[in-house]
């Protein structure tokens, strides 16, 4: 599950004010995906657990 809570909270809050407007005209309010995955700005956790495996462990001790 990505995204964090106030994102989560403003779609839901955007999904019910929709469907209460759309009650009031008629008109079936539009479907929408409450957890769409994000691009993370940060790499996989196992790709940088294998970078950092991959150096040596004095260096990295140094670091």
């Amino acid at each position: 599950m990505t995204g964090s809570f106030a994102e989560k909270a403003r779609t839901r809050r955007i999904v019910a004010l929709q469907a209460m407007q759309a009650n009031r005209t008629g008109v079936s309010p539009k479907a929408v995906n409450l957890y769409t995955a994000k691009a993370s700005r940060f790499p996989p956790v196992d790709r940088v657990l294998a970078a950092l495996s991959s150096q040596e462990p004095l260096r990295l001790m140094a670091a």
